[in-house]
């Protein structure tokens, strides 16, 4: 039977070795052509507004040869937050903008925030899934939230593509109107996102990489 120094002992050196395996990462950037838009549909017709700046900070636990590649398809922890400025939405028309950036509260709430909790991958029909889990923020309202997508790995890319329908009033946002309330957007959005990431050229492992990628 082992004593309480015993087990005390080995859970000291267990949290030791957790910590001591996960506390190199690796830095992650995304490349200029990553994309994030968002489409939805009008009584006047469908429309599309793009993300014209956004923010990913992003590492992910150290594998043993330090390669990003071989640290997600062996599902190791990562970090990423993507931050997306409201009043950088941009649509075919400036008047939408405007609507669209009272309507989401930009003054009070300027960010739309997705922060991942963890992912995983799986085989489908032949190509990679996977599936992050996190929690995303609108307006002040937080919500958890998985994104399926595709992911395709190379030797010097990972790229992540898929689409989230979004209903505006779970975030507490009053789907925008125009033209004294005779277009009206409808209340679903579906967030559209092609990332582009590569491991960050520096060495200095753990450090906190960003950069700004958008059209």
């Amino acid at each position: 039977m082992k004593t309480k120094r015993q087990t005390f002992a080995l859970s000291f050196c267990l949290l030791a070795l957790s910590s001591f395996s996960y506390a190199a990462s690796i830095p992650i950037e995304a490349l200029p052509q990553s994309q994030v838009w968002i489409s939805g549909n009008s009584t006047l017709h469908p429309f599309i507004i793009k993300a014209s700046t956004f923010n990913i900070q992003m590492s992910i636990a150290a594998s043993g040869n330090g390669e990003a590649k071989t640290a997600v398809l062996k599902g190791l922890p990562a970090q990423l937050q993507l931050t997306i400025p409201v009043k950088g939405l941009r649509s075919e028309f400036e008047a939408m903008d405007d609507n669209t950036q009272k309507a989401m509260k930009a003054k009070k709430y300027p960010t739309i925030v997705f922060s991942l909790t963890s992912y995983s991958l799986s085989n489908l029909n032949g190509k990679e899934s996977i599936a992050a889990l996190g929690t995303l923020s609108i307006s002040g309202v937080s919500k958890p939230i998985t994104l399926h997508g595709k992911i395709a790995i190379s030797k010097s890319k990972i790229t992540v593509t898929g689409s989230q329908p979004i209903l505006m009033k779970d975030y507490g946002i009053t789907p925008p109107t125009m033209m004294f309330d005779t277009i009206k957007v409808d209340n679903k959005v579906v967030v559209h996102y092609h990332l582009i990431l590569t491991q960050a050229e520096k060495a200095d492992l753990g450090a906190s990489h960003s950069l700004a990628a958008g059209l």
